[in-house]
């Protein structure tokens, strides 16, 4: 349970350990990262990197005449001029365009669990006129049924039930780790046509992800869950029935799987099978092997337009419409990162 805090006052009522308000905004980040730590909706890393990104924040904002000291008195118009000010880093070769783009995210993500609002105050890095990042699939990295089925038959069987929910579900491996599936075997039992899901998601935030329309589909995502659920007992996650902690638990999986067997190759798979479903062609990236080249998604949606009979700008806010739904039942807040799985 969230413990109460005045979310009219500074910092959102964040409080140090003693008790005090919240003096700066670093410190409020470490108040914020507690209590969610101890909901278990992040974790210390996630934190650590807010933290980081914090003081960047208020470093930019002391030098440039902005108030520095409260998450509260962030505005839009801030994060704004706080991009502009990365956007230069970039431009002088001071900063990565990756470590912009994820100083500025975990920015809105610090504004969005702090004010427990998603209405919060929130710039991506386009607004920001932050260069795209170069995320775009150069080769197909989606587990294939033939090694998935090959993959789980080698693995124990809870990192096995894991990859079922990662493939049917586009659950990170943390998030399957953390996930209570008998929740979900619950909702889905009571004909549920989305699961939600809560723990171990990157940045404490909770998703819905849509069951398939398609009736094969959709079974397996079914079974996925109760296989999960019918392993995990009475414990509340995967995770909580090896009574280890989560790097423990995570490297033991890891070590067991096969060689060339990669986790997120599932999550590849369940985006892959989503856009085919979504738009009935598969997407740019499937069956390229490395050396060949993916398709751009010019030539992608000229050749869809054909296949499909219909124009160029329908075959483009098709494709876009697709990627949106897909970046958001993964867990991603902006459709071209899923670039990165489709190609």
């Amino acid at each position: 349970m969230r413990t109460t805090r005045e979310l009219q006052n500074k910092n959102f009522g964040l409080t140090e350990m003693s008790g005090r308000p919240c003096s700066s905004i670093d410190s409020a980040v470490k108040s914020l990262g507690r209590e969610l730590v101890s909901l278990k909706a992040v974790s210390y890393g996630t934190v650590e990197r807010w933290v980081q990104s914090s003081i960047a924040y208020a470093k930019w904002a002391g030098e440039n005449g902005v108030p520095k000291n409260n998450l509260r008195s962030i505005t839009i118009d801030h994060l704004k001029q706080f991009g502009a000010f990365l956007r230069s880093e970039v431009a002088a070769g001071r900063m990565a365009t990756k470590t912009a783009h994820n100083i500025l995210s975990n920015m809105n993500q610090i504004l969005r669990q702090g004010s427990r609002s998603d209405r919060s105050p929130s710039c991506t890095g386009r607004m920001a006129g932050l260069p795209p990042k170069t995320g775009v699939a150069k080769y197909d990295k989606a587990v294939s049924q033939q090694g998935h089925d090959k993959a789980v038959a080698a693995m124990r069987p809870i990192p096995a039930a894991m990859a079922g929910t990662m493939r049917q579900l586009g659950l990170r491996f943390r998030e399957a780790a953390k996930t209570d599936f008998k929740a979900l075997a619950r909702a889905v039992d009571k004909g549920a046509g989305v699961v939600t899901i809560t723990h171990g998601t990157k940045g404490g935030l909770t998703r819905s992800v849509p069951l398939s329309s398609n009736p094969q589909t959709r079974a397996n995502q079914v079974a996925a869950i109760r296989a999960a659920a019918a392993l995990q007992g009475n414990a509340k996650s995967l995770v909580g029935i090896s009574k280890q902690d989560y790097k423990s638990f995570r490297d033991s999986c890891y070590s067991g799987k096969p060689d060339g067997y990669r986790f997120h190759g599932e999550r590849h798979a369940f985006a892959q099978r989503a856009f085919l479903e979504k738009l009935g062609v598969d997407a740019p990236a499937v069956g390229v092997q490395k050396g060949q080249r993916v398709p751009s998604k010019a030539e992608f949606r000229r050749d869809m337009s054909q296949k499909l009979g219909i124009s160029y700008k329908e075959a483009q806010k098709m494709d876009i419409q697709a990627r949106k739904e897909i970046a958001l039942a993964m867990g991603h807040f902006r459709h071209d990162v899923v670039s990165a799985y489709l190609g």
